[in-house]
Protein backbone atom coordinates (compact mmCIF):
# COMPACT_ATOMS: atom_id res chain seq x y z
CA UNK A 1 0.00 0.00 0.00
CA UNK A 2 2.66 2.24 0.87
CA UNK A 3 4.56 2.28 -2.77
CA UNK A 4 1.19 2.56 -4.40
CA UNK A 5 0.79 5.44 -2.57
CA UNK A 6 4.09 6.66 -3.10
CA UNK A 7 3.79 6.49 -6.70
CA UNK A 8 0.79 8.06 -6.68
CA UNK A 9 -2.12 5.29 -7.03
CA UNK A 10 -3.26 6.22 -3.51
CA UNK A 11 -3.49 8.63 -1.22
CA UNK A 12 -3.80 8.45 2.21
CA UNK A 13 -7.44 9.62 3.61
CA UNK A 14 -8.63 10.59 7.17
CA UNK A 15 -10.96 7.48 8.85
CA UNK A 16 -13.05 7.77 11.67
CA UNK A 17 -11.45 8.69 14.61
CA UNK A 18 -11.88 4.76 16.38
CA UNK A 19 -9.97 3.26 13.61
CA UNK A 20 -6.62 2.53 14.33
CA UNK A 21 -5.57 1.55 10.60
CA UNK A 22 -4.76 3.81 7.63
CA UNK A 23 -7.02 4.22 5.15
CA UNK A 24 -6.38 4.96 1.32
CA UNK A 25 -8.47 5.97 -1.77
CA UNK A 26 -7.53 5.15 -5.68
CA UNK A 27 -6.33 8.91 -6.73
CA UNK A 28 -7.71 7.96 -10.58
CA UNK A 29 -10.51 5.92 -11.80
CA UNK A 30 -8.32 4.41 -14.79
CA UNK A 31 -4.99 3.83 -15.51
CA UNK A 32 -3.58 4.60 -19.14
CA UNK A 33 -0.47 3.18 -20.34
CA UNK A 34 1.15 5.03 -23.33
CA UNK A 35 4.01 3.22 -24.56
CA UNK A 36 5.38 5.74 -26.67
CA UNK A 37 5.88 7.59 -23.49
CA UNK A 38 5.45 7.34 -19.64
CA UNK A 39 2.66 5.97 -17.34
CA UNK A 40 -0.59 9.02 -17.26
CA UNK A 41 -2.97 8.84 -14.37
CA UNK A 42 -6.02 9.68 -15.75
CA UNK A 43 -9.25 10.66 -14.20
CA UNK A 44 -12.53 10.43 -16.77
CA UNK A 45 -14.68 11.79 -14.75
CA UNK A 46 -12.77 15.31 -14.39
CA UNK A 47 -10.97 14.61 -17.55
CA UNK A 48 -7.79 15.55 -15.66
CA UNK A 49 -4.16 13.51 -16.55
CA UNK A 50 -1.18 13.16 -14.98
CA UNK A 51 2.30 11.70 -15.04
CA UNK A 52 3.76 9.95 -12.77
CA UNK A 53 7.20 10.46 -11.18
CA UNK A 54 10.10 10.21 -14.23
CA UNK A 55 11.79 7.48 -12.01
CA UNK A 56 9.28 5.32 -12.94
CA UNK A 57 10.13 2.43 -15.26
CA UNK A 58 10.09 3.98 -18.96
CA UNK A 59 8.17 1.94 -21.36
CA UNK A 60 8.53 2.02 -25.63
CA UNK A 61 6.15 1.25 -28.35
CA UNK A 62 5.20 -2.73 -26.94
CA UNK A 63 1.36 -3.91 -26.13
CA UNK A 64 1.04 -4.62 -22.63
CA UNK A 65 0.64 -7.97 -23.87
CA UNK A 66 3.58 -8.15 -26.11
CA UNK A 67 6.10 -7.35 -23.01
CA UNK A 68 4.17 -9.93 -20.68
CA UNK A 69 4.94 -12.79 -23.41
CA UNK A 70 8.79 -11.36 -24.05
CA UNK A 71 8.95 -11.76 -19.99
CA UNK A 72 7.29 -15.54 -20.19
CA UNK A 73 9.65 -15.95 -23.50
CA UNK A 74 13.08 -14.56 -21.75
CA UNK A 75 12.20 -16.75 -18.07
CA UNK A 76 11.73 -19.88 -20.55
CA UNK A 77 14.54 -18.99 -22.59
CA UNK A 78 17.63 -18.08 -20.10
CA UNK A 79 16.46 -20.31 -17.07
CA UNK A 80 18.81 -21.09 -14.40
CA UNK A 81 21.12 -18.16 -16.21
CA UNK A 82 19.24 -15.42 -14.62
CA UNK A 83 18.91 -16.92 -11.45
CA UNK A 84 22.57 -17.03 -10.85
CA UNK A 85 23.24 -13.67 -12.49
CA UNK A 86 20.96 -12.19 -10.06
CA UNK A 87 22.17 -14.07 -6.89
CA UNK A 88 25.63 -11.95 -7.48
CA UNK A 89 24.22 -8.94 -9.25
CA UNK A 90 23.02 -5.22 -7.58
CA UNK A 91 19.53 -6.14 -8.70
CA UNK A 92 16.44 -8.03 -8.58
CA UNK A 93 15.33 -11.36 -10.22
CA UNK A 94 12.50 -9.23 -11.33
CA UNK A 95 13.70 -6.52 -12.81
CA UNK A 96 16.58 -8.60 -14.65
CA UNK A 97 14.11 -10.16 -16.22
CA UNK A 98 12.07 -7.02 -17.16
CA UNK A 99 15.84 -5.76 -18.66
CA UNK A 100 15.94 -9.01 -20.88
CA UNK A 101 12.59 -8.97 -22.16
CA UNK A 102 13.40 -5.14 -23.32
CA UNK A 103 16.47 -6.01 -25.04
CA UNK A 104 14.55 -9.10 -26.70
CA UNK A 105 11.57 -6.40 -27.73
CA UNK A 106 15.01 -4.01 -29.32
CA UNK A 107 16.41 -6.92 -31.04
CA UNK A 108 13.18 -7.93 -32.35
CA UNK A 109 13.20 -4.33 -34.06
CA UNK A 110 16.34 -4.08 -35.29
CA UNK A 111 15.94 -7.81 -36.78
CA UNK A 112 18.71 -10.73 -37.08
CA UNK A 113 20.00 -8.96 -40.62
CA UNK A 114 20.58 -5.17 -38.45
CA UNK A 115 22.15 -7.07 -36.09
CA UNK A 116 24.23 -8.91 -38.22
CA UNK A 117 25.69 -5.64 -40.04
CA UNK A 118 26.93 -4.94 -36.38
CA UNK A 119 28.82 -7.93 -35.74
CA UNK A 120 28.69 -11.46 -36.31
CA UNK A 121 26.34 -14.30 -36.40
CA UNK A 122 27.98 -16.76 -33.62
CA UNK A 123 25.30 -19.58 -33.76
CA UNK A 124 21.70 -19.53 -35.22
CA UNK A 125 18.83 -22.26 -35.04
CA UNK A 126 15.02 -22.08 -35.65
CA UNK A 127 15.05 -21.56 -31.70
CA UNK A 128 17.52 -18.57 -31.49
CA UNK A 129 20.50 -16.68 -32.85
CA UNK A 130 23.63 -15.76 -31.16
CA UNK A 131 25.62 -12.43 -31.63
CA UNK A 132 28.62 -10.98 -30.63
CA UNK A 133 27.95 -6.91 -31.74
CA UNK A 134 29.92 -4.39 -32.05
CA UNK A 135 28.49 -0.94 -31.76
CA UNK A 136 28.03 -0.80 -27.88
CA UNK A 137 24.38 -2.53 -28.25
CA UNK A 138 24.04 -2.97 -24.41
CA UNK A 139 25.16 1.15 -23.46
CA UNK A 140 22.89 1.91 -26.45
CA UNK A 141 19.82 -0.06 -24.79
CA UNK A 142 20.84 1.28 -21.27
CA UNK A 143 20.26 4.71 -22.75
CA UNK A 144 16.98 3.93 -24.73
CA UNK A 145 15.30 2.70 -21.65
CA UNK A 146 17.34 4.70 -18.97
CA UNK A 147 18.99 1.61 -17.20
CA UNK A 148 21.49 1.89 -14.80
CA UNK A 149 24.87 0.59 -15.49
CA UNK A 150 24.79 -2.59 -13.03
CA UNK A 151 21.26 -3.56 -14.84
CA UNK A 152 23.05 -3.68 -18.00
CA UNK A 153 26.04 -5.60 -16.62
CA UNK A 154 23.73 -8.17 -15.46
CA UNK A 155 21.51 -8.10 -18.38
CA UNK A 156 24.82 -8.26 -20.64
CA UNK A 157 26.21 -11.42 -18.10
CA UNK A 158 23.33 -13.20 -18.97
CA UNK A 159 23.65 -12.96 -22.70
CA UNK A 160 27.41 -13.84 -22.46
CA UNK A 161 27.08 -16.57 -20.58
CA UNK A 162 24.86 -18.43 -23.08
CA UNK A 163 27.00 -17.89 -25.77
CA UNK A 164 30.43 -18.95 -24.35
CA UNK A 165 28.53 -21.95 -23.42
CA UNK A 166 27.42 -22.47 -27.33
CA UNK A 167 30.67 -20.84 -28.73
CA UNK A 168 32.91 -23.13 -26.07
CA UNK A 169 34.08 -20.00 -24.53
CA UNK A 170 35.39 -16.41 -25.78
CA UNK A 171 38.03 -15.47 -28.37
CA UNK A 172 40.02 -12.73 -27.18
CA UNK A 173 38.83 -10.01 -29.63
CA UNK A 174 35.04 -10.95 -28.70
CA UNK A 175 36.23 -9.64 -25.18
CA UNK A 176 35.05 -5.82 -25.79
CA UNK A 177 31.77 -6.56 -28.00
CA UNK A 178 28.38 -7.09 -26.98
CA UNK A 179 26.87 -10.21 -26.82
CA UNK A 180 23.52 -10.73 -27.71
CA UNK A 181 21.40 -13.70 -28.22
CA UNK A 182 18.23 -12.79 -30.04
CA UNK A 183 15.18 -15.45 -29.03
CA UNK A 184 12.85 -16.79 -32.13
Amino acid sequence: MKELAENGYLEEVTGDEGRDRTQYRRTADSVEVNFASDLLLSDPLSGETRDLPRDTVPLDSVTLGEFSQAIGCVEDYFGESIDDVAVHAPISRRRLVAVLARAQHSGRQLDSDRLADNGEIVHQSGDETLFWLDDDFWTNLGGLYYLRPDEGRAAREVHRRLIETVSSGVADHNRERDPFVLIN
